[in-house]
């Protein structure tokens, strides 16, 4: 049984400081029961012999330290896999929010993972054709690479994004970064019309979420996308927006700034590729809108540090009527090479 603790010693924003506790581990789940019997979940984000740093993603109003119970799980955040994840939508912490029942999972896998070992990974070559000229002409994008998506404000991006996605015939993963829920509800309707949503697996984070929700959604993402490449042997899209939102999140969740965008980002990306003992490939497509705020700013040169190509969206030429508005000066891709496949 869990052991309850009422030591709660600090509350700041979505923070909580939990005294005395014992056994607890960096990333575990758990929840507080208030004393209206109701639950606030977290994940513990900080722990030493002394206390746990608590992250709240569900309502914390009513904690109160004297009275409120905090129970921890011991057990760090899982994604229930198999072959019913196609045509599936999750939250940004993968709870369903499709209507449909629970999944019924073949196994469960830690959502942390780990990055494609350097001697198991293979140089993308194949290409990923998405008929879309400026892309496969200009800057073509091979299966397994990493290519950052970056558009000026006012440009829908996700409408480039739901073209590759229905061209390529791949199979899609979704995830949504604190984004606004009438671009995710257009994005997830042209997915439908074209069928590719049978194909694909979505997780969404809306804007007003809680950052922790944020920043677990890109965990998730590829956990689903090493399952279905890995161990179901298909090719696989990921699709990742906003990073601006991302590194919003990431810079509000304080406790997390002992470590780097750079680093905290690489860890998902990187989990991405072609491994020389599998058949499928983890093509990752992050999606930024720059803007001039710091956030953006740094999310933006990470994003050129740590992919393989970037595809640039000019607003200027989408006011002039040039659909999808591709830079082709600003625009390039490693893998631009007239021997890839």
């Amino acid at each position: 049984m869990a052991k309850c603790y009422k030591t709660i010693s600090k509350i700041s924003g979505s923070f909580i400081t939990v005294d005395g506790v014992e056994d607890v581990r960096y990333g575990e789940f758990g929840h507080i029961e208030l004393e209206d019997k109701s639950i606030a979940r977290f994940q513990v984000i900080e722990v030493d012999k002394k206390h746990a740093v608590l992250q709240v993603y569900d309502d914390n109003f009513g904690i109160n330290p004297s009275s409120s119970k905090v129970f921890f799980s011991g057990k760090k955040p899982t994604l229930g896999v198999s072959d019913d994840l196609f045509s599936r939508i999750f939250d940004g912490l993968g709870r369903p929010i499709d209507g449909a029942p629970e999944l019924l999972a073949d196994m469960y896998v830690n959502v942390e993972g780990l990055p494609v070992n350097p001697l198991s990974r293979e140089m993308p070559a194949d290409r990923l054709v998405t008929g879309i000229s400026g892309i496969d002409d200009v800057c073509p994008i091979a299966k397994g690479q990493k290519m950052a998506i970056i558009s000026e404000p006012g440009v829908p991006h996700l409408s480039l994004a739901a073209q590759i996605a229905e061209s390529t015939n791949m199979s899609v993963v979704f995830a949504a970064l604190g984004s606004a829920s009438e671009e995710i509800d257009l994005f997830v309707e042209n997915m439908k019309k074209s069928g590719a949503i049978d194909r694909s697996v979505s997780f969404i984070s809306f804007a007003g979420h809680s950052p922790l929700e944020c920043l677990e959604a890109p965990k998730f993402a590829m956990t689903a996308a090493e399952y279905i490449a890995f161990e179901k042997n298909m090719d696989v899209l990921v699709i990742m927006t906003d990073l601006a939102s991302y590194a919003d999140a990431f810079r509000e969740s304080e406790p997390l700034q002992h470590e780097s965008l750079y680093s905290n980002l690489a860890s998902i990306f990187e989990r991405s590729g072609k491994r020389k003992d599998r058949v499928g490939t983890i093509t990752v497509l992050p999606m930024l809108t720059a803007s001039s705020d710091e956030a953006s700013k740094e999310a933006a040169l990470t994003l050129s540090r740590i992919t393989e190509g970037r595809i640039i969206l000019s607003r200027d030429l989408y006011r002039r009527g040039v659909i999808p508005p591709i830079d082709p000066v600003l625009s390039f891709s490693q893998f631009a090479d007239p021997e890839l496949k």
